[in-house]
């Protein structure tokens, strides 16, 4: 209930930067790791652990 109410909240009000809500830490991160990785560069390792990216470490 409260992501569908976040996400309906940005729809009124769009944010300048990418943001989106998880049900979960290790979803966020994932989607964070990505994000960052997409615009070239490379995420701290403590990241990918937490995203259970244990590969990319």
């Amino acid at each position: 209930m409260v992501r569908g109410a976040y996400t309906a909240l940005r729809w009124i009000s769009p944010q300048p930067a990418p943001n989106k809500a998880f049900s979960n830490v290790s979803d966020a991160a994932r989607w964070c790791v990505e994000g960052i990785e997409a615009d070239g560069q490379q995420a701290p390792a403590s990241a990918y652990i937490l995203a259970g990216m244990s590969e990319a470490v």
